[in-house]
């Protein structure tokens, strides 16, 4: 098999909530920190490959987190594609994706009497 595999899992979103998130960047045991590379970006693309909006996290050190307020991410419909990238700035730059997938609304019932 040739290619990248990303993982796929949805990305839950819940109206009036807040979208936040955060990666600890490590060494290749999976453990140890690792400081992420000058220039490195790490962000969503959530819509479609003609149509995405980029929610970019801030990365300090080996933590990458990001937020997105609830008035931004309340307007993202259930089953809105997604891709999770990890961007190097080596030359040429290199854009990998790391989680692939669909947006999962999660919702509480309505309360029945």
């Amino acid at each position: 098999m040739a290619g990248l595999q990303p993982q796929s899992e949805p990305l839950y979103l819940t109206a009036g909530s807040d979208f936040t998130w955060q990666y600890h960047f490590t060494e290749s045991d999976g453990v140890t920190p690792k400081e992420f590379p000058i220039g490195a970006e790490v962000y969503y693309l959530v819509g479609t490959l003609e149509s995405s909006v980029k929610w970019p996290y801030v990365i300090e050190g080996d933590l990458a987190r990001i937020k997105i307020e609830s008035e931004v991410a309340d307007l993202v419909e259930d089953g809105t594609p997604y891709r999770l990238f990890f961007k190097e700035s080596t030359t040429p730059t290199t854009e990998s994706p790391v989680l692939i997938g669909n947006v999962k609304r999660r919702e509480p019932r309505a309360f029945r009497s």
